[in-house]
C-alpha cells in the first residue's frame, strides 16, 4: 500500500469514526442508530449536568456568573456538533465514490472542527478563570472533555469503517 493510499484511508477513518453525529443514510439501522445515540447523549449531558452541579465548588455569586457562561459554551459547542454531523452527512453521501481530493477535503474539516472545538474551551477557560476562578475553569474543561470522550466512544462502537 503506498503511502497516499495509507493516508487517504486515515483520514476518512478519523472522519468516520470521531465526528460528532452519524451516517445518516436512511435504513432503518440507521434510524435506529440516530435514536440511540439521542438517548445515550441524552444520558450522557444528564450526568453533566449533575456533576457540574454537584463536582464545582462554587458560592451562589459565582454560579450565577457561571451559568450564562456555561448557556453561551454549549451553545457555541452545539454549533461545532452540528457542522460535525454536516460533514459526516457530506461523507456519507459520497462515502462510495470516495477519492484522494474528497477525502483530504473531509480531514482537512475534521481537523479544523476540532481545532474549533480546542479553541472554545480554550476561550471559556480563560473566561471562567477571569470572572470565576481558575480551578472551576479547569474543572469544568476537564469535566467537559470526560463527557465527550464518553459520547465520542459510544459513537465509535458503532461508526464504519471506510472501505
Amino acid at each position: 500500500m503506498n503511502k497516499q493510499k495509507a493516508l487517504l484511508m486515515l483520514i476518512v477513518f478519523l472522519a468516520a469514526t470521531a465526528l460528532s453525529g452519524l451516517l445518516l443514510a436512511q435504513t432503518d439501522d440507521a434510524l435506529a442508530l440516530e435514536d440511540h445515540m439521542r438517548q445515550v447523549r441524552r444520558k450522557i449531558d444528564e450526568k453533566r449536568n449533575s456533576a457540574i452541579g454537584t463536582i464545582l465548588e462554587m458560592t451562589d455569586e459565582q454560579s450565577k456568573l457561571f451559568r450564562p457562561l456555561q448557556k453561551a459554551y454549549g451553545k457555541e459547542i452545539k454549533q461545532i456538533d452540528k457542522k460535525g454531523r454536516d460533514l459526516l452527512r457530506d461523507f456519507s453521501e459520497s462515502y462510495d465514490k470516495l477519492n484522494a481530493q474528497s477525502a483530504a477535503e473531509i480531514g482537512k474539516r475534521y481537523f479544523g472542527l476540532k481545532r474549533e472545538r480546542l479553541e472554545i474551551q480554550e476561550k471559556y477557560l480563560k473566561q471562567i478563570s477571569d470572572e470565576i476562578s481558575p480551578v472551576v475553569a479547569v474543572q469544568f474543561v476537564q469535566l467537559e472533555r470526560r463527557f465527550d470522550a464518553q459520547l465520542e466512544v459510544e459513537r465509535m462502537k458503532y461508526s464504519p469503517l471506510a472501505e
